[in-house]
């Protein structure tokens, strides 16, 4: 099912007030769920999901990194902008915690639920954000293993990746893909939400999902002028480099 339907699939059986991810190959701090549970219930009148740094380590819990939010250069007080969270998701699945409020708002246990989720932590980071409240801890809560097969990881961003991925993967492709998907999934969210957004939340969804109706430069532009960007200026001109390469 891949990990967004897997835990798509989990959350049907949540019956507590608080539900939390975990992946199989990370360690959990000992204070990780009482530390989240504590921010949980400072607003618990509403969809609200918290999510936490992580420490980077290798396959022996070694250290490579003391958090993750620098190991990737995210900017975790840009990423509560609305407008970032729709180009770019910082929010990691296996330090996310939510009430039941969230739960019962975010439509992913309908017998329709909505199309175009690209991952299940980025579609309630964005139903938190809209109908509630984003909560983000500062430090990590788990030790985020690396050990080769992990179904996405933290690679890294720096140049040296860049230039590898050119020579060996082809990125420009992964970038369109990309951009297709975070634009159905724009698409999907102001169709099952629209009518309970702001006008303002509304006509970003609006410029995100019509990247894709015509050639995409344009409506990516249109975006980037909006605000609505990726975490770092060598991404944006990546993401734009790579589909004016599609025309």
């Amino acid at each position: 099912m891949g990990p967004a339907g897997s835990f798509i699939e989990l959350l049907k059986h949540v019956e507590a007030p608080y539900f939390m991810f975990c992946d199989q190959d990370d360690v959990w701090l000992n204070d990780k769920v009482e530390v989240t549970v504590k921010a949980l219930t400072h607003a618990d009148d509403v969809p609200h999901l918290v999510h936490t740094d992580l420490k980077v380590v290798n396959e022996r819990l070694e250290p490579i990194c003391e958090s993750f939010m620098e190991h990737q250069r995210f900017s975790t007080t840009e990423a509560e902008r609305f407008e970032r969270m729709l180009m770019q998701n910082i929010i990691v699945g296996c330090t996310v915690g939510g009430n039941r409020k969230l739960l019962e708002a975010c439509g992913l246990l309908a017998d329709s639920p909505p199309a175009g989720v690209v991952m299940h932590d980025w579609w309630l980071g964005l139903v938190a954000k809209t109908l509630g409240h984003v909560t983000y801890i500062d430090r990590p809560t788990i030790l985020y293993r690396q050990h080769g097969k992990n179904t996405l990881g933290a690679p890294g961003s720096n140049f040296r990746r860049y230039i590898w991925l050119l020579r060996n993967a082809k990125p420009w492709k992964k970038a369109q893909i990309y951009l297709g998907k975070v634009s159905r999934q724009a698409e999907s969210f102001l169709l099952y939400y629209g009518a309970r957004l702001s006008s303002h939340d509304r006509n970003c969804l609006m410029k995100v999902a019509e990247i894709t109706k015509s050639w995409r430069v344009p409506g990516l532009v249109r975006c980037f002028a909006s605000g609505i960007t990726m975490h770092a200026f060598d991404r944006n001109v990546a993401l734009l480099l790579s589909n004016l390469v599609a025309r």
